[in-house]
């Protein structure tokens, strides 16, 4: 399976459905609990996700945060970038990051030939977008990959638990914005503008 992965010999999406062929076949596990890996709660947490960010993409509503903040801010560049911080932060904590960026960027990219951004300055909105992303993502059990990950291994580990959805965002909120390097990561974005001579 490795050798699949590492060498893509087949496409990725096929490598990852062999298992459900192979271990049945081989005896390493029946059809019936191979499926079951597949289909988690916490899966269809990720997924739910993934659906929300389609909807968010279809209706413009990005489009439609990101203009509407804009107006507030303006078109300094410090003040543009944290237009585009605070949006971006809000959407990933509801959607992966990942989709939050892909959503962002040609956004981002349209402002920035507006706006005939210099080279060093569309670089630090790219990266504080990506920033952003991380940041909300934190914040929320959705937000990014390894939060599922953990309520899934509580969910298994401790089943009678009374960790729900809403407890754990009681917990990541607050954390997601009080981490030190998320502090570190705004700060220095916003304060440290780049300041190098034209090219």
């Amino acid at each position: 399976m490795g050798a699949f992965w590492g060498l893509e010999l087949q496409p990725l999406a096929v490598t990852s459905l062999l298992p459900v062929i192979f271990y049945p076949l081989f005896s390493i596990m029946s059809t019936d609990a191979v499926c079951r890996e597949y289909l988690k709660a916490t899966t269809w947490l990720f997924l739910g996700s993934l659906i929300v960010a389609i909807a968010v993409e279809q209706s413009n509503l990005h489009r439609r945060i990101a203009s509407q903040l804009l107006n507030l801010f303006g078109l300094s560049p410090r003040l543009l970038m944290l237009g585009f911080m605070i949006p971006t932060a809000l959407l990933s904590m509801w959607i992966s990051n990942t989709a939050t960026t892909a959503m962002m960027m040609p956004i981002l990219q349209s402002v920035l030939v507006e706006i005939e951004a210099e080279k060093n300055i569309r670089n630090m909105m790219f990266l504080a977008v990506a920033y952003a992303a991380n940041i909300g993502g934190t914040g929320t059990l959705i937000g990014t990959g390894p939060n599922v990950v953990f309520y899934d291994a509580i969910y298994q580990n401790c089943p009678d638990s009374p960790i729900s959805f809403f407890v754990v965002d009681l917990l990541r909120l607050p954390l997601g914005y009080s981490q030190p390097d998320n502090l570190l990561d705004m700060a220095s974005g916003y304060v440290h503008w780049p300041a190098r001579p034209k090219e």
